[in-house]
């Protein structure tokens, strides 16, 4: 019985670590992608906006690249550039501070109630 039992507490904590993993994967994926359309969205409306107005110009670079392919390009450059501006701003801050301390604080309780056997859950005490 005791094999029994150390099988299925196994087999419990593996799919825990798994739940534990692929949530948040999952998640971060999801605010990504919604994300990106966003991006993408406002990019397309803007170029929509520049292309009605500019109807004779053309920009020497751009004007050799269809509209959509220079949106696709510019979508993760700019979706990255505004997470480097914006850790720029808030990093010299206060709250910049308390962000990575909450973060570091976070991140260090994981790891306390991780053992050698693999994550600590409350139920397992």
């Amino acid at each position: 019985m005791t094999d029994e039992s150390s099988g299925v507490q196994l087999l419990r904590r593996a799919f825990l670590t798994g739940v534990a993993v692929v949530v948040p994967a999952v998640i971060t994926l999801v605010v990504l992608a919604f994300a990106f359309n966003a991006v993408y969205d406002y990019l397309d409306a803007f170029s929509s906006a520049v292309v009605a107005m500019s109807s004779g110009i053309g920009l020497p670079i751009v004007g050799a690249i269809p509209r959509e392919v220079a949106i696709e390009i510019a979508t993760p450059v700019v979706f990255v550039a505004g997470i480097v501006l914006l850790g720029a701003a808030v990093e010299p801050s206060r709250y910049g501070e308390h962000a990575v301390d909450y973060v570091d604080e976070w991140s260090e309780d994981l790891e306390s109630r991780r053992g050698d056997d693999g994550p600590q859950w409350d139920g397992d005490r």
